[in-house]
C-alpha cells in the first residue's frame, strides 16, 4: 500500500448535488463537497482527495450514517493513490451501467461534471453549489454549512 498522502491544512473545496435512486425506490438528492490537493496550474482544480457526502433533507439518518463512513474509507483510499474512477468502475450496476449505490452515483456525478482526475480549467467548471476553502480545525457539519451558504 502506498503511504498516505494528506490534505493541506487549507484546501479548495466544491459542492454539488446529484439525483440517486435505488433500484425500485424514489429518487434522493444528495450534496457531495470534494476536497482537492493544490494544483500546479491555478486554472484548474487539484486531484480529489476527500469527499463528503449527505442527504439533502437529512431524511434518513440511517442513509447518512452510511455515507459518513463511506466517505471517509473513499477519502482514504484517494490518499493512498486509488483512482476514483477505477473505483466507480467497481461500484454495484445494473445491466443498464447505471449505478445502484450512491457512492457510484457520486462518482458518475463528478467524473460527468468534472472529467475525472485531470478536472478542466476554471472557466469551463460546470455550475456547482459553490467553491471556498476548508480549514481542518472546522468539522465536517461546519464545511458542507459553509458551502451551502455560498451557493
Amino acid at each position: 500500500m502506498s503511504e498516505r498522502e494528506r490534505l493541506p491544512d487549507r484546501r479548495v473545496g466544491v459542492t454539488f448535488t446529484f439525483d440517486h435512486a435505488y433500484p425500485g425506490a424514489f429518487p434522493m438528492t444528495f450534496t457531495a463537497t470534494t476536497g482537492h490537493y493544490p494544483s500546479l496550474d491555478e486554472t484548474r482544480l487539484g486531484r480529489i482527495g476527500e469527499v463528503f457526502l449527505s442527504l439533502v433533507n437529512d431524511t434518513d439518518k440511517r442513509v447518512n450514517v452510511d455515507m459518513h463512513d463511506a466517505s471517509v474509507i473513499l477519502s482514504f483510499a484517494l490518499q493512498h493513490g486509488a483512482d476514483l474512477e477505477e473505483i466507480g468502475k467497481a461500484c454495484l450496476r445494473g445491466e443498464d451501467g447505471v449505478p445502484h449505490g450512491w457512492v457510484g452515483a457520486f462518482i458518475d456525478a463528478f467524473v460527468g461534471a468534472f472529467g475525472g482526475p485531470e478536472q478542466p480549467p476554471s472557466g469551463s467548471l460546470p455550475p456547482v453549489e459553490g467553491t471556498g476553502v476548508f480549514d481542518r480545525d472546522k468539522t465536517t457539519d461546519e464545511h458542507i454549512d459553509d458551502m451551502r451558504r455560498l451557493a
